[in-house]
């Protein structure tokens, strides 16, 4: 998916990152984002957000950063901002823009100092697993369940994964999968869950 973003794009060793690409930030943010005051950090794992811009800092030197620009999810105040590890370019009732800098070049000693912001803290997320999903919403969801996993889809899963969409779900499976799946799932007592299951799949 990101072969279609046409964005302008950075290379980090094997990873590249380009404008427009969606992400999800993840366990290592929770290190990377926390306040020198130690309170609670404001972006966290598992907070969404998009690849805004980019730019590179001290182009060559071994100082080297990306500083990245993220949309994220989440409005924010500037309250306590001197607290935190980023910049707030930009808020509004329903997103914020953030800025920080990750060095271009990972630290190999772990007891720098500065190793932390040597880990970029998201991921990009064209596709996340259903685990990864819980708690998340989206507009759209597309499912796609292979016969090499069906036999991993329980009841709890295939609820968890369809109900992350908030308007439009599409799930990918083959005539054979979707039977050997939907004939598995243990049927809850519970009528409401099996009208909206009803309701869902097509």
């Amino acid at each position: 998916m990101q072969e279609n973003n046409n964005g302008k794009e950075v290379w980090r060793e094997v990873q590249r990152y380009k404008v427009g690409d969606p992400v999800i930030f993840n366990e290592s943010a929770d290190e990377f984002f926390k306040p020198e005051d130690g309170s609670l950090p404001l972006v966290h794992n598992n907070t969404q957000g998009r690849i805004n811009d980019f730019d590179i800092l001290d182009n060559g030197l071994p100082t080297e950063r990306i500083q990245f620009d993220i949309e994220i999810n989440v409005p924010l105040i500037n309250l306590n901002e001197n607290k935190q590890i980023f910049e707030i370019v930009e808020t509004s009732d329903k997103s914020s823009i953030i800025r920080f800098a990750v060095y271009k070049n990972k630290s190999t000693d772990e007891d720098d100092d500065d190793s932390t912001k040597s880990v970029i803290p998201f991921q990009i997320a064209y596709a996340v697993s259903i685990h990864k999903a819980q708690g998340l919403e989206y507009d759209s969801v597309k499912i796609i369940i292979t016969d090499e996993i069906d036999e991993l889809i329980t009841h709890s899963i295939f609820y968890t994964a369809i109900t992350r969409a908030r308007e439009n779900l599409k799930i990918y499976w083959t005539q054979a999968v979707e039977k050997k799946v939907l004939d598995r799932i243990e049927h809850k007592s519970n009528t409401t869950d099996l009208a909206f299951l009803g309701n869902e799949i097509t």
